[in-house]
């Protein structure tokens, strides 16, 4: 699904969550890792475009991704672990 953007390009929203995803930790990285692979999954954003707001290099990208799908993984057993 494509989001109509009013107020900013994509490449500062980029930008801005490249930023907040550097400078969190522990949970909080797990949360934006999450979110980050939903918008790839649901074609928001693609890879192009994450490797190019990160700047990284294709093997880059790949090693970052793979992280971030861990990351996710987690973050889901986390919530779904809650009351145990």
């Amino acid at each position: 699904m494509a989001i109509v953007l009013n107020y900013a390009t994509l490449t500062q929203l980029g930008n801005e969550f490249r930023q907040r995803y550097l400078d969190s930790s522990g949970v909080q990285t797990w949360r934006l890792a999450k979110w980050l692979m939903e918008r790839i999954d649901d074609g928001t954003v693609t890879d192009a475009q994450v490797r190019n707001f990160f700047n990284l290099s294709v093997p880059q990208y790949n090693t970052l991704k793979t992280k971030m799908l861990d990351f996710r993984t987690k973050y889901e057993d986390l919530q779904g672990a809650a009351g145990e």
